[in-house]
């Protein structure tokens, strides 16, 4: 991800929380990769999911961060 290749960073992320659903610091990567190809309704849902995840695995950091990533995708949904 960390060079542009967005979609190929999904893609991984999406294996990624298919083998191992409770891995929440995957959520938060993917739910990044799809901010970066403009899919902000498909991030939200998978930050929504991921938090979801953070919660029952007492996984605080990336559900603090997914938090942040939604107010701040709904605030500027909100200003455009």
């Amino acid at each position: 991800m960390e060079e542009g290749y967005f979609e190929d960073a999904a893609d991984a992320f999406y294996k990624a929380i298919e083998k191992k659903p409770d891995y929440t610091a995957a959520y938060l990567q993917l739910g990044e990769a799809l901010q970066h190809l403009n899919q902000i309704e498909k991030a939200i849902c998978v930050y929504e999911k991921g938090i979801t995840v953070g919660e029952q695995t007492h996984n605080e950091i990336p559900k603090i961060k997914m938090e942040k990533r939604i107010k701040r995708l709904r605030r500027n949904q909100k200003s455009t």
